[in-house]
């Protein structure tokens, strides 16, 4: 199900649906009615219940158009329910975003603050587990098995994508396979509550949150959403490819034309948005994303270093005399970076290439971007045998 009324095809409101619609650049009133399949008839009893459209002629992207009862409007006590965060972050958002001051805090009196999110948030996998406990959640028999399933049904659409962003399929799929399991756990939580928490009960996230809960109630207003509506992940991930809200504004892709970037349901989207991710941050087409190497002794902790980002050069490790064994694929001038795996009794090294830092920017863990690049060599070498 989309999370935008405005995708409706019948005007027929279930408890669970959006009861309000959003006006959007280019609405009119009469349109945005339209849109929403809602019958003449019933256009008089909306407009009796939003009082606040005082020219029916001229409405502006922002303006709220409640669709059952209007909510009670805020009022200096139910304002003062509301913590001093959230009443600034309110101020905030009026002043140098256009928000209705009175909306924001009728809005927020419906966000839920949740415990289990901070717990979440503060204990992370990748930060938790080491690399042969980390790899066991995601190569797994079952979710290759699954990834070449999943590739199959979308051949169409992934072939196209690759074909426009010259981003590998099976890169694409890794990706969707290791965020939401094919889009099988996209998240319940809603992401106003999951953002909102974060921002304003976790303070060693607070920035990060605060400036993604502006993001994602910009990118609610632009697109028509009900910021109630959408789900996702206890950080707020949105969506089968999981994209925070700053990133559905940056690299969110309509692929089919059809004036919508919906992640939710229309996978051409999705896999579009995935490839323009990669693409915006470098990836570079035909190229290698890491190489494991063999190491004689432990001298190549002399190497080793902060970061992700490729730092050093192949010609450099060799002459640091490490005794390291390197591909002969590799060239001497390759950028690389060496990155350490812990498996259970023996250390694991790799060389991670530009692409393999590619995908550290969905994630900035190494331990998630090895898992992707394992498992998209995985899935395409099961389809390969089994083709």
């Amino acid at each position: 199900m989309s999370p935008c009324f405005a995708e409706k095809t019948t005007y027929s409101l279930e408890p669970s649906q959006a009861t309000q619609y959003i006006i959007v650049p280019g609405d009119t009133l009469w349109g945005a009615f339209k849109k929403l399949n809602i019958p003449t008839r019933s256009w008089s009893t909306i407009l009796a219940n939003n009082p606040q459209i005082k020219d029916r002629n001229n409405v502006h992207p922002g303006d709220i158009i409640y669709l059952r009862e209007r909510p009670p409007q805020p009022t200096p006590h139910t304002l003062n329910l509301l913590s001093p965060k959230i009443n600034t972050f309110i101020d905030t958002m009026a002043a140098e975003h256009s928000f209705s001051r009175s909306a924001l805090v009728t809005l927020f009196q419906s966000v839920k603050i949740k415990a289990p999110i901070i717990k979440a948030i503060s204990k992370p996998a990748e930060k938790r587990l080491v690399w042969h406990q980390y790899k066991k959640i995601f190569l797994t028999p079952k979710r290759i098995q699954h990834g070449v399933a999943f590739w199959k049904k979308y051949e169409s659409e992934l072939n196209q994508v690759e074909k426009k962003y010259r981003v590998p399929a099976k890169i694409i799929v890794a990706i969707i396979g290791v965020e939401t399991y094919y889009g099988k756990i996209t998240g319940k939580h809603r992401v106003i509550d999951a953002l909102a928490t974060i921002a304003f009960g976790y303070p060693k996230r607070e920035t990060f949150f605060t400036n993604e809960l502006k993001q994602f109630l910009i990118l609610c207003r632009d697109e028509g959403m009900d910021p109630l509506v959408p789900t996702g992940s206890y950080a707020g991930a949105m969506g089968i490819p999981q994209f925070m809200p700053s990133s559905f504004r940056h690299y969110a892709a309509d692929f089919d034309g059809d004036q919508k970037r919906d992640i939710w349901s229309n996978h051409g989207d999705v896999f579009a948005s995935i490839a323009n991710y990669f693409i915006r941050h470098h990836w570079q087409p035909e190229q290698p994303v890491a190489f494991k190497i063999q190491h004689k002794t432990d001298a190549f902790t002399q190497a080793l270093s902060k970061g992700l980002k490729p730092d050093t050069t192949v010609s450099a490790l060799q002459n640091r005399n490490l005794h390291l064994a390197f591909p002969e694929s590799l060239n001497s001038t390759d950028r690389v970076k060496l990155l350490r795996f812990q498996q259970k009794e023996t250390i694991d090294l790799w060389l991670g290439l530009q692409n393999f830092y590619a995908i550290t920017r969905y994630n900035h863990s190494p331990l998630y971007a090895m898992a992707v690049f394992q498992l998209s060599e995985a899935i395409n070498t099961r389809r390969t045998t089994h083709d």
